[in-house]
């Protein structure tokens, strides 16, 4: 072979050598990042590590649910027994929570979403301490999203309504209804409730406690009250073991 020719397919060589070597750094360089297409990711929190939550509506309505060290969970705003299964949804809910698109890379104005206040403010404490919230607005004109929103992320996010419906909870959607028992020690008022399992007990021990207008379909085992309550307990609707001529 000539040297020319020689030179020439040296440098050919060497070229598709280098193309050969900074394709393979370019694809190693996209590996374990998200396409350029994929939906903006609002939340991934570890669902084991997650110890509480808190869901706070915009009418003042507080629920806070915690997880003891077995893995129970238990509502103690109100303090109640907890469906275990309707606490896990919450947490798995955020474990990849994504979102429609980003709408705003630095949202300032957030009560036009309706953040501020939000519908739900919703607060994850992990078992370091460590706190997440995210905050859910409005609807989006076309009704099929809703504005969020994560403290402390400038960016603004709809999100499909199928996420927000999964965390805006109270307790009468994440109490046991299968071993309920109500404890209250101050002004207690249970009322225009419909309990439709095995209710265990009522324990009032305030001077005026309140239980009215409830239904008990299958019974409560006891309503305990405290010498000299005077309880006012009417308009209840007892199937089952209560002697609805003592409590209404």
């Amino acid at each position: 072979m000539k040297p020319a020719r020689l030179l020439i397919a040296a440098v050919l060589l060497a070229g598709l050598s280098a193309a050969v070597y900074f394709s393979n750094k370019s694809e190693a360089a996209k590996e374990g990042k998200p396409a350029a297409d994929a939906a903006p990711k609002i939340l991934s929190l570890d669902e084991k590590n997650v110890a509480q939550f808190e869901i706070k509506k915009r009418d003042g309505t507080d629920t806070v649910a915690k997880k003891d060290d077995s893995g129970k969970w238990s509502l103690i705003t109100p303090a109640m027994p907890a469906d275990q299964n309707a606490c896990n949804a919450v947490t798995s809910a955020v474990t990849a929570m994504t979102a429609d698109r980003v709408v705003d890379e630095n949202a300032t104005d957030l009560s036009s979403y309706g953040l501020a206040p939000a519908a739900d403010t919703v607060i994850f404490t992990m078992k370091d301490g460590k706190k997440t919230t995210l905050l859910i607005g409005d609807g989006t004109p076309t009704g099929n999203n809703v504005y969020a929103k994560v403290d402390g992320d400038p960016k603004l996010y709809t999100m499909a309504n199928f996420n927000r419906d999964s965390l805006d909870k109270d307790a009468k959607q994440l109490r046991d209804d299968n071993a309920l028992s109500i404890t209250s020690q101050d002004t207690p008022e249970v009322s225009n409730s419909a309990f439709l399992r095995n209710t265990l007990s009522i324990v009032c021990n305030s001077s005026s406690p309140r239980i009215v207008s409830n239904e008990f379909k299958n019974g409560i085992t006891e309503i305990d009250l405290v010498s000299g309550v005077s309880p006012e307990v009417s308009h209840n609707l007892f199937v089952g073991n209560r002697d609805t001529s003592l409590y209404g």
